[in-house]
Order: structure tokens, then sequence, then C-alpha cells
């Protein structure tokens, strides 16, 4: 960019004037901030490229898990990126199994499994008393048990019981606690 780009933009006899040129030269100074702010915009957009914080902070206007601490630095930006990546797709299936899958999918890096006894059922047809779901992961992708326990438990209807199965073992969590924060310092 041309350092008096918009100072040589003024007229010849304009531009002859000393008062007018520091005049022009302050908008420019100005302008020219805004120029190269307004050129970075598609690497803010872009969260293969933005900033971690960046990506970090607006994965927070989500709701997402993006303040979890996953271990390695390289690890949280790989995940926190993934997670605000797919986060429209994660909302329009919240509620879903398959949105609870992928939410975990996301946040431990491995392939979930959610199994749940709902359905569709015929006008007059009672659905099962207790709504159960099932959750199936190999690894919690070095996350704590209790944390993976309280993402879970912040995703489904209030009258669900779930279970989490890691590695084909059951882990131990309390039922009658629905909707911990997502917060791990809470």
């Amino acid at each position: 960019m041309n350092k008096d780009w918009l100072i040589n933009q003024l007229p010849a006899v304009m531009a002859k004037d000393p008062f007018l040129n520091r005049f022009t030269g302050i908008f420019q100074e100005i302008a020219t901030g805004l120029r190269v702010e307004a050129n970075a915009v598609p690497d803010y957009i872009d969260v293969g490229i933005a900033p971690h914080d960046f990506v970090r902070w607006i994965g927070s206007w989500t709701g997402l898990p993006v303040q979890i601490d996953f271990g390695d630095e390289a690890t949280a930006r790989k995940r926190v990126r993934e997670m605000v990546a797919s986060s429209a797709l994660l909302y329009r299936r919240r509620g879903t199994s398959d949105g609870l899958a992928g939410l975990i999918s996301v946040v431990t890096g491995e392939e979930a499994m959610v199994s749940d006894t709902g359905g569709i059922f015929r006008a007059g047809d009672k659905p099962p008393s207790e709504r159960r779901i099932t959750v199936e992961i190999q690894s919690t992708g070095g996350l704590d048990a209790p944390l993976l326990v309280s993402l879970i438990k912040d995703e489904l209807p209030v009258n669900c019981t779930f279970e989490l199965v890691v590695a084909g073992v059951p882990v131990q969590h309390d039922e009658s606690s629905v909707g911990l924060s997502r917060d791990p310092k809470a």
C-alpha cells in the first residue's frame, strides 16, 4: 500500500497546501489501520487459522466446553477448533442421540456410540417409564471421567438417566445430580 495513498487522491491544488496535507494525513493514518484490520477478517473467520484465543472466545458464545483443560496445549487447540467448526452441526442435532454422540466425539477425540430407549409411539401408546441412555466410548480422550459425566448430564433431558461405558467398563456416577456446570472450576 502506497504510504500517501489518501493524500495522493487530493486535487493537485489542494495537495500543495501543507495544512491540508497534514490534516488529510490524520485520516489517512486512521484509514490505513482500518484497511489492515479489514484485510485480516478472513483470517478470523476461518477457525483453522484464526488465533487460538479468538477461537476459544467465539466458542464460549456457543456454550460448548471450550474452557476444559485437555491436558496439553496442542490437544486443546485441536479440540477447541473442532468444536467451534462443528458447532452449527452440533446445535442442529442437539437433543438427539446423534447430537450427543457428536459432542462427545469432538470433546474426547473418540468415536462415541449412543443408544437410548426413546422412539416413536402411536397416539395413546405410552413410552417406557424409564428413559435411559447408554454412551459407549473407548477412551475419555484424556478428560477426567467426572467432567465427561457432567458434560453428558448437561445435554440430557431432565427425566433421563444414563450410563457411561468407557472401554467396556461402566463409569460410576451419581444419578441424582443433573445439569452440572460445564465450567470445570465450578
